[in-house]
């Protein structure tokens, strides 16, 4: 089984490959692609390696850790290297080849480096530099459909480029990515209280197992904070965006999630929270059980018996009676084909949902007096199909793709 030496030199070895433009074989692209998938600080480094700068810096940095066993292997393998290239002449293909063998040795000692000053350090908590990269922000654009999971280091996952199977975090909590829309945990976590993040860009829904066995499926544009509580102590989500629940009934562990000031505290039940920051409303849509909604200045209960859903605006909660809600339009968003199934639907509440899903901006050129959107807009579409439905049931506006813009003009031809 490969050790940590061996893992070392071949990721060096295969980043100074891409830098030096070097041809990789179809396993070596395999092999690359997982490399920079592992984490945003993975991804970071064929950029990092091919900066002059950047890679003096850690040279010196690495030049006082015990790494002579590393360096003379790699000496070894260089060497073996030149022998191999000796029988015929040196020509610039072969010139270039040796180089980007001898550069080699330059990412896998910088790597080494990164590896034994993090492992050797006293502090836990430290970790190399380069591993404290937040989440990159956010591209506008219908393409941009990746999602991050962020661990209590700080170091970023990008979860859509992972591979199926466990991911590796570095604690006896499990996570498992089963495709590409699907995450499940399981265990307890080594460290209490510890912080787990998950973000969608524009993409389809991602499910979601927690460790307590709850469900939950998060919307695009959607940021979910998790505490992996001790056992038996709440369970604690920070939402905003959109979410739905369904909960794994703990009597003993209230399950409560914070969005936009709201608070719903629930045991074993199915409900939905909508708490974008661009929304003045928070909305809570009850499936099945109960939750109690608090607000900074009131409180009510959501059953099913009762009342399905509130709605909270600068504090004040509003119900609706279960006559009033249609709880399966509210969660088409998250069924097994998601869409957005739009019934008498303001034109601008839509566009806002649509610009959620595919990360663009939405730019009115004219304004638009009152106009109703009906019918179901699949998730999957593309952003010019799902435009093109609203446009040919409008005759005295038009909506047209401009990347990383939804524009709105008064007719077909103002543009």
């Amino acid at each position: 089984m490969p050790n940590m030496e061996d893992n070392i030199k071949d990721d060096g070895i295969l980043i100074m490959k891409y830098v030096w433009e070097e041809t990789l074989s179809e396993k070596e692209k395999l092999q690359f692609q997982e490399l920079r998938s592992r984490s945003v600080y993975h991804d970071a480094l064929p950029e990092q390696f091919a900066n002059p700068a950047w890679v003096h810096e850690q040279l010196q940095l690495t030049e006082e850790l015990p790494m002579e066993k590393l360096k003379q292997q790699l000496m070894n393998r260089i060497s073996r290297a030149r022998m191999d290239n000796n029988p015929a002449p040196i020509v610039p293909t072969r010139k270039r080849r040796y180089l980007a063998i001898a550069a080699g040795i330059t990412g896998v000692v910088i790597l080494g480096g990164l590896y034994i000053k993090h492992h050797s350090s006293k502090d836990p908590n430290l970790t190399p530099q380069l591993v404290r990269q937040q989440a990159p922000a956010r591209q506008r654009g219908a393409d941009n459909a990746t999602a991050y999971l962020t661990l209590p280091d700080s170091s970023t996952i990008v979860l859509d480029s992972a591979r199926s199977g466990r991911i590796d975090i570095n604690d006896a909590l499990t996570v498992e990515k089963r495709s590409n829309d699907t995450l499940l945990y399981t265990g307890t976590s080594q460290y209490p209280n510890a912080c787990h993040e998950i973000t969608t860009g524009g993409r389809l829904p991602l499910h979601i197992q927690l460790p307590d066995g709850t469900w939950t499926s998060l919307a695009p544009a959607s940021r979910l904070q998790y505490s992996v509580t001790p056992h038996g102590a709440p369970r604690i989500i920070d939402l905003k965006g959109q979410a739905s629940f369904e909960v794994h009934r703990d009597p003993g562990r209230p399950f409560i999630v914070n969005a936009n000031g709201t608070r719903i505290e629930a045991l074993g039940t199915g409900f939905n929270v909508t708490a974008y920051s661009d929304d003045s409303i928070t909305e809570i849509t009850l499936s099945n059980g109960a939750v109690k909604v608090a607000s900074a200045s009131e409180s009510f209960i959501l059953d099913t018996q009762h009342f399905r859903q509130a709605r909270i605006e600068k504090g004040h909660i509003r119900s609706f009676y279960l006559t009033d809600v249609d709880v399966r339009n509210i969660m088409a968003w998250q069924d097994q084909r998601p869409h957005f199934q739009f019934v008498n639907t303001d034109l601008k509440d839509a566009l806002r949902m649509i610009s959620r899903r595919y990360l663009v901006r939405v730019v009115y050129k004219v304004h638009v007096q009152k106009t109703l959107v009906n019918g179901d807009f699949p998730l999957s579409n593309t952003l010019d199909k799902t435009l093109g439905l609203i446009n040919d049931t409008k005759d005295d506006i038009h909506l047209y793709n401009q990347g990383d813009s939804v524009i709105i003009v008064s007719d077909k031809t103002d543009r």
